[in-house]
């Protein structure tokens, strides 16, 4: 606590009234916590994402230079502090905010362009680009920046719901998915989307696919009780319920709303207790379906291909990190080794 008081008694006192040099001197102290394992609710953080909001622009309608030579940073801080809405910030506040950072991403995006891109698409982690590249099947030329673009345009789909417009945070999502067409959050926001409307065709659709890409557990088994739903609507009561019954595998939290799904499939089987199914039981049940509620092979020898690539280009801590994903839901001799080599390398 003493620490804390202290650095905040110095950034106060390291304030010069430039804006420009105050905005420099907060925003590398805003990232020294920010890409550290610093709490992220401590005093300190507060204060200085507040006096980054005051040492903003008055007319925040683009970068200054000072902010352009740390892009990064700003925009990684705009979109976190939009982010903030959920926890009562201002929301006209934020929706500035977040334009602001896409505002920057498209501004970069269109640097990388050039007249030969037909289709360009964004992506910030390798598992992403390789499915665009490799898994999607895209028939025209396009190039893919890495450039948090999706990311930001979920925020604003969020900042836009706080608002309470509905029609701007459906524009959101789709630009969302447009920028980044394998974004996990993205596709399973839109899929509750159609499952609040019971749009049964479009939910399988978006569901299926999102389940056919999942690789991390909570994404799987989100995935799967979407799908689970659209079964459910759609009378296929014995699917619905195999779907949820195999969700509750993957992830820690399901969302309340799981066990009333849950019971109401169990009513319309005539059930009044929850059957444990073999895997033999859920194979036939999709048996000739190309949709199977389980990881994915796509997905994960599409996974286990970036782990091998990553290994080969020595990038071992992104090695751990897909390595340790790959492992919380499917065992593989491989992935195992090259995790263990990988952490020896780091040693």
């Amino acid at each position: 606590m003493e620490q804390t008081q202290l650095t905040i008694e110095q950034l106060e006192a390291s304030k010069t009234g430039n804006k420009t040099k105050d905005r420099i001197n907060f925003i590398q102290a805003w990232e020294k916590i920010y890409f550290s394992d610093t709490n992220e609710d401590s005093e300190l953080f507060h204060y200085i994402v507040n006096e980054l909001d005051e040492l903003l622009p008055k007319n925040i309608a683009q970068f200054t230079q000072d902010m352009r030579e740390n892009s990064v940073g700003w925009v990684t801080y705009l979109m976190e502090r939009a982010k903030q809405v959920d926890e009562g910030y201002d929301p006209d506040r934020a929706y500035k905010l977040i334009h602001l950072a896409i505002k920057q991403l498209r501004r970069e995006v269109n640097e990388q362009v050039d007249e030969t891109t037909k289709v360009a698409f964004t992506a910030t982690n390798d598992y992403d680009e390789k499915l665009i590249r490799e898994v999607l099947n895209i028939s025209t030329e396009f190039e893919i920046f890495q450039v948090p673009l999706s990311e930001a345009y979920f925020i604003l789909s969020s900042v836009a719901l706080a608002r309470e417009d509905e029609t701007a945070a459906i524009n959101a999502l789709a630009q969302a998915n447009q920028w980044n067409p394998v974004f996990m959050p993205a596709l399973l926001y839109i899929g509750q989307y159609f499952k609040s409307r019971n749009i049964v065709e479009r939910l399988r659709m978006i569901s299926s696919f999102a389940a056919n890409i999942a690789i991390q557990p909570e994404s799987i088994g989100g995935a799967l009780r979407l799908v689970g739903y659209s079964y459910y609507l759609d009378g296929k009561y014995e699917k619905a319920y195999a779907c949820y019954h195999e969700s509750l595998r993957y992830g820690d939290n399901p969302p309340p709303t799981t066990n009333d799904e849950i019971n109401a499939i169990l009513i319309a089987l005539n059930l009044e207790e929850p059957p444990t199914l073999s895997s033999r039981e859920v194979r036939d049940l999709f048996l000739g379906e190309r949709f199977f509620p389980g990881p994915s092979e796509v997905a994960f020898r599409t996974l286990k291909n970036v782990i091998t690539d990553l290994f080969e280009e020595q990038k071992y801590l992104l090695v751990i990190e897909y390595a340790q994903v790959y492992l919380e839901s499917k065992l593989d001799l491989t992935v195992e080794k090259l995790l263990r080599l990988a952490k020896e390398h780091l040693s």
